[in-house]
């Protein structure tokens, strides 16, 4: 997977979670556990990969939620609570997150044309409320191709991987092109440094792989909520067959495989 509404201010003075735990800790409140007050806060994905491969999404949510003290501006410390609080089957809690998530997107969404997100927080805000049993309709598409006209069966998933797949080469284009400007700079004087700006596009076979896994999650996803075991297993099985296990959508597929069976 490669983000409680409209108000989304955050006030100085507010505590934060970590010290609302201490105070917790100090008076001793029933009902909080050691392990949870011991849990380190975490702000990459990378932190919690252990506890990602151990199927404990549980614990990954816990401790990346615990960074977030105060609303972040980058939108990966964002996304990741709510997308493990989702693997953990914390729906209520990813909707409140993804909520404010979706809102900040709001803004920016109409100066870029693209994103190689593809909506992914629109869609998994989507497929929160819609496991939750909460009343769900996909949203209008921000960005063009999305995961949402492929969950509204709007677009094929041929067609949304071919332009998924198209705007990412685009994205590589553009980073190339970065990349090999700084290079050319930095190079001017550091012939050495330069290399570090060496730039490789992926693997169009593994880029393709990736957006074949993510697609085929949310289609088992909206299965799953749809109540059709059935088609969920077939989706959820070839995400898996992709082998793409770096990525956080290929070991969620493989935990909701595992409940069904």
């Amino acid at each position: 997977m490669r983000a409680k509404g409209a108000n989304i201010s955050v006030g100085t003075d507010a505590p934060t979670r970590r010290g609302l735990l201490a105070i917790l800790a100090a008076m001793g409140v029933a009902g909080v556990s050691r392990h949870a007050l011991a849990l380190a806060p975490a702000q990459e994905l990378s932190e919690v990969w252990p506890e990602v491969l151990a199927g404990d999404f549980t614990t990954a949510a816990a401790r990346l939620d615990l960074h977030v003290t105060e609303w972040p501006l980058d939108h990966k410390a964002r996304i990741n609570p709510p997308a493990m609080q989702f693997a953990a089957g914390a729906f209520e809690n990813a909707i409140g997150h993804l909520e404010r998530e979706v809102h900040l997107r709001r803004g920016y969404a109409r100066s870029r044309p693209t994103s190689t997100d593809f909506d992914w927080p629109e869609s998994l805000l989507y497929l929160s409320r819609l496991r939750a049993g909460v009343s769900a309709e996909i949203p209008q598409p921000q960005y063009n191709p999305s995961l949402l006209s492929l969950l509204n069966n709007d677009i094929t998933l041929d067609g949304f991987l071919q332009r998924a797949y198209a705007a990412k080469e685009i994205e590589y284009a553009e980073i190339e092109q970065m990349m090999g400007l700084i290079s050319k700079a930095v190079g001017q004087t550091d012939k050495q440094a330069a290399l570090w700006f060496t730039y490789t596009r992926p693997d169009p076979q593994v880029t393709n792989k990736e957006l074949i896994c993510t697609a085929r999650l949310i289609l088992g996803e909206q299965a799953l909520g749809n109540k059709d075991a059935k088609a969920a297993r077939w989706h959820l099985q070839t995400a898996i067959e992709t082998g793409i296990d770096y990525l956080l959508g290929f070991h969620v597929a493989k935990a909701e495989l595992a409940r069904l069976s």
